[in-house]
C-alpha cells in the first residue's frame, strides 16, 4: 500500500463518516416533518456541506498523490476532516430537540458549521504551506466562501437562502470542474 493509499483511506473514512451524519440528519428531519416543519435553510446547508465535502474529497484525490507519508502530515490532513464532522453534526437537530422549525436550528448552529467549513479549508493549506501557488489558492478560497461567512451576521431568511444557494451553486461548479465533468 502506497503512502497516498493509506493516508486517502483515513482521509477518506473522515470524510465519509461526516456525509453519513448529514445525510442520516436528514433522513431524521424528513421522519419528524410532520411534528417540525423543515423548511429551507438547514437543507441547503446540508447541501452546500455535502457538496463541500465531495469537494474535499476530490482536491485531496489531486492534492495528496506525491505526499510523503509522516506522522505529521497524517495530523494535518486529519484535522481537515475532523472539523468538517464536528461541523456535519450541527447541520441538523439531535433527535427530540424542541424546536419549531429546522429554520430556527439553523440560526442557532449555523456558525458551528460555518466555522467548522471555513476552518477545514485553512487547515487544508497548511501541510502545503511551502508551495508558491498557496497564497494565490487560499486568497481564492476564503473569497468563495464569504457569502457563507456574511451569511453569518444576517437574520432576513431570503437574503441568506439566497447566499445559500449561491454556495450550493458554486460547490456544485466547483466539483463538476475538479470531475471534468464541466
Amino acid at each position: 500500500m502506497s503512502a497516498f493509499e493509506f493516508l486517502f483511506s483515513f482521509y477518506g473514512l473522515l470524510l465519509g463518516l461526516a456525509m453519513t451524519v448529514v445525510l442520516s440528519g436528514f433522513s431524521r428531519a424528513l421522519n419528524e416533518r410532520k411534528r417540525r416543519p423543515i423548511g429551507f435553510l438547514t437543507p441547503l446547508l446540508a447541501v452546500y456541506l455535502t457538496l463541500d465535502l465531495m469537494t474535499f474529497w476530490a482536491g485531496a484525490w489531486i492534492d495528496f498523490r506525491e505526499v510523503e507519508f509522516s506522522a505529521r502530515f497524517l495530523l494535518l490532513a486529519s484535522l481537515a476532516p475532523m472539523l468538517y464532522y464536528l461541523a456535519a453534526t450541527q447541520v441538523f437537530p439531535e433527535a427530540g430537540m424542541d424546536l419549531e422549525t429546522l429554520d430556527e436550528h439553523f440560526f442557532e448552529h449555523r456558525a458551528w458549521v460555518v466555522g467548522g467549513v471555513v476552518l477545514s479549508n485553512f487547515v487544508s493549506f497548511l501541510p502545503v504551506l511551502a508551495e508558491p501557488n498557496v497564497p494565490a489558492r487560499l486568497g481564492m478560497t476564503m473569497a468563495t466562501l464569504a457569502p457563507l461567512v456574511i451569511s453569518l451576521f444576517l437574520k432576513n431568511r431570503w437574503i441568506v437562502s439566497a447566499l445559500m444557494a449561491a454556495q450550493v451553486a458554486y460547490a456544485l461548479a466547483i466539483l463538476l470542474v475538479l470531475l471534468d465533468l464541466l
